[in-house]
């Protein structure tokens, strides 16, 4: 058995459910896969369980997962498929729906859509950061989260209820617009000269080729954010902030957990 697991990260918080899912598929017997969609092809046949993730953003996952997901994935009759997203909050974390409703048209049967609370890692303006005791928390409850899931979808107990067309293609139509307010809102993205190493782990890491160096110093940041604060947050120097403003770092769930 093989599982073939694909997902998009900012700051981490998908990755790491990401690499639970793998740790746990791996106990059950499974040859795992796990990449980001940043690196490599989809290397899948019908018999192998396709696992994909991303993070929530204004409701769905990032426009970015959603084109690799119609473009990438093949269409496989009878395959096997969980969706899965990360979220600050459950309430509109409707991305599996959208996630869903393109496998299904793909061939594929649908058995698992979690969803995981994760703390936040965008917080400007009226959001606030997830306070230090919660973010451990909701990480140490990640390996028995994804455990329960694969439960379910070994148990076949809770098939997926698909959303209708029109309210996929509202969510979609969101993730569009949010793409494309993120290119202008990344633009306030801010680098702190005198901390700037360059470094060049911004440039190397932006999953839109969208930081470049600054000829005085620092890095300049273009018209291509997805806003998905990997840059911010990863800053070995935390040289980077929003709109003039140094925000506290999310740390990320593998620094949470080491810090134990």
């Amino acid at each position: 058995m093989k599982a073939v697991i694909k997902y998009f990260s900012g700051s981490g918080n998908t990755r790491h459910v990401a690499g639970v899912f793998g740790q746990k598929l791996q106990e059950q017997g499974y040859t795992v896969s796990c990449e980001s969609i940043e690196t490599g092809g989809l290397d899948l046949t019908p018999e192998d369980l396709l696992l994909i993730g991303g993070p929530i953003v204004a409701g769905n996952v990032p426009e970015k997962l959603i084109r690799w997901v119609l473009h990438e994935v093949p269409a496989v009759s009878g395959g096997k498929a969980l969706v899965f997203t990360t979220s600050a909050g459950l309430e509109n974390a409707n991305g599996v729906h959208s996630l869903t409703r393109k496998l299904l048209k793909k061939g594929y049967q649908v058995v698992g859509q979690p969803v995981f609370q994760m703390p936040r890692n965008y917080y400007f303006g009226r959001y606030q950061p997830t306070p230090p005791e919660e973010q451990l928390r909701l990480v140490k409850a990640i390996p028995g989260e994804v455990a329960r899931a694969l439960e379910v979808m070994t148990a076949g107990s809770m098939p997926p209820v698909p959303q209708g067309a029109g309210k996929v293609l509202a969510l979609d139509l969101m993730a569009e617009l949010f793409s494309i307010m993120a290119r202008g809102m990344g633009k306030k993205l801010t680098s702190f000269h005198d901390d700037c190493t360059i470094c060049g782990r911004c440039i190397r890491e932006c999953p839109q080729q969208n930081i470049a160096k600054r000829p005085g110093g620092g890095v300049v940041f273009q018209g291509k954010c997805m806003l998905c604060t990997r840059c911010l947050h990863n800053c070995p120097v935390h040289a980077i902030g929003y709109d003039g403003v140094k925000y506290e770092q999310y740390p990320g769930p593998v620094t949470l957990i080491s810090q134990v």
